[in-house]
C-alpha cells in the first residue's frame, strides 16, 4: 500500500488548550475531524495527479511492435481513500492516514499495486528477463505541494470546533 507521512507540529498543545477550553471529548473530536479535512485535500491533489499520470484511464497500450498490452493501473484513483483519523497509542500524536486501498479481503480488484507505481519495482518478464519499471509518484508530490492548504483547511476546521465548543458552553454564538 501507498502512503504518505507528513508531521504536524503544535497539534498536541492546540489539543491540551482546547481540552482546558471545552473538555476532552470536544477536544479530541474536534483534532480529528480536522486531520481528516487535511487528508482529504491530499487525496484529491493525489487523485489528480494519479489521473494526469494516466492511471485512471482503462484500456490497451499499444506497444512499439504493434501489440496491445492491457493497461493494470486503471483503479488507483478510485482507490485512493483517507483512512479514520487515530491518537497514536501511548503518545498524543493524532494520525490519518491516505493510501490506496489493497486488492485482498473484502475490497477486490482495488489498487493493490499502487506502491508499485509509487516507489517503482523490478519486473521479472516470463523468460526470466529483469528490468526496473521507474516510480511515477502521486501521493508523495500531492502531499509536498498541498501540504499548506491542508493546514489551511486543518485550521479553519479546528476554528468551527472552537466556535462550536463555546456555543455549547456558553450558549451563545459570539
Amino acid at each position: 500500500m501507498a502512503s504518505v507521512h507528513g508531521d504536524v507540529t503544535g497539534l498536541a498543545e492546540l489539543t491540551r488548550n482546547l481540552n482546558e477550553f471545552a473538555g476532552e471529548k470536544v477536544a479530541g473530536r474536534g483534532a480529528l475531524t480536522a486531520l481528516t479535512a487535511g487528508g482529504r485535500v491530499i487525496r484529491t491533489g493525489a487523485v489528480r495527479n494519479a489521473r494526469a499520470l494516466g492511471f485512471g484511464k482503462q484500456g490497451i497500450d499499444r506497444r512499439a511492435d504493434g501489440r496491445g498490452v492491457r493497461r493494470r493501473y486503471g483503479r488507483i484513483p478510485q482507490a485512493l481513500t483517507v483512512g479514520r483519523a487515530y491518537v497514536k497509542a501511548g503518545t498524543s500524536s493524532h494520525q490519518v492516514r491516505v493510501y490506496a486501498r489493497g486488492g485482498k479481503g473484502l475490497v477486490k480488484n482495488k489498487a493493490g499495486h499502487a506502491h508499485l507505481m509509487e516507489y517503482g519495482f523490478v519486473h521479472k518478464a516470463r523468460n526470466g528477463a529483469r528490468s526496473w519499471v521507474p516510480d511515477r509518484p502521486f501521493l508523495r508530490p500531492a502531499l509536498n505541494t498541498l501540504s499548506n492548504r491542508a493546514l489551511e483547511v486543518m485550521t479553519e476546521s479546528m476554528k468551527r470546533s472552537l466556535w462550536r465548543a463555546h456555543f455549547s458552553v456558553t450558549g451563545k454564538g459570539a
